[in-house]
């Protein structure tokens, strides 16, 4: 429960920052495309260790953690990766990636830590 009332205090200090982006975690078992196959809701919401936002000024995301290093892929439309890094939150507790050279549409990012994978959508307009 504490995790969760930290984690929703957290969305709300941050969502001045720009439009919330969900998070959802992913089953990092891969089927035979090598696409990655949603989880089946659990019981239990899982803690997410990384939040986005999409700040629609600036055409980026803003991405918040305490520690952790993720990596992270955005896809297009067509499933054509775009953007790829890696984003170290262990000097910094806010990782920006411009996105202002992209186009309008809807985009989808990856970000994984380990073995965990979570998956948001957004547009861009």
């Amino acid at each position: 429960m504490f995790a969760f009332i930290t984690q929703s205090s957290f969305i709300c200090a941050q969502n001045t920052q720009g439009t919330y982006v969900e998070l959802h975690k992913m089953d990092t078992s891969q089927t035979g495309g090598g696409i990655f196959k949603p989880k089946k809701a659990p019981a239990r919401r899982p803690v997410i260790p990384i939040t986005a936002f999409l700040n629609e000024s600036s055409h980026s995301l803003d991405l918040y953690s305490s520690s952790d290093t993720f990596i992270y892929c955005i896809y297009d439309e067509n499933d054509a990766v775009v953007l790829e890094g890696i984003m170290d939150f262990s000097t910094f507790e806010v990782y920006t990636i411009d996105m202002s050279f992209l186009p309008g549409g809807e985009y989808a990012i990856i970000i994984s830590l380990g073995s965990s994978s979570y998956e948001g959508v957004f547009m861009l307009e």
